[in-house]
């Protein structure tokens, strides 16, 4: 599943792609070579946790929505059950 970032995540994205490591002729024991490696493993959870908390605040809107929605269905509800009862009292 390929995952269709929005305009916010592709901004995080970008610097990640952009940062390239140079770690050519360096050994793996090289100290340099394996700081630069972590600063760039960090850098990616950090992205990562930055979108995570987009997605979440997607949810959270969403599911406000959603509240919002069934709460807004329950007053017409009542309203047309307001109005049947009156009709049945009042024909």
């Amino acid at each position: 599943m390929i995952k269709d970032y929005n305009d916010k995540e592709k901004e995080l994205l970008k610097p990640l792609a952009e940062t390239k490591l140079d770690t050519k002729g360096k050994g793996p024991q090289d100290l340099e070579a394996q700081i630069e490696i972590h600063k760039k493993e960090v850098d990616t959870l950090k992205t990562l946790i930055d979108i995570k908390d987009i997605e979440i605040d997607k949810e959270k809107k969403a599911k406000e929505l959603y509240f919002q929605e069934i709460k807004n269905l329950r007053k017409v509800l009542r309203s047309k059950d307001k109005l049947i009862k009156d009709l049945y009292k009042y024909p």
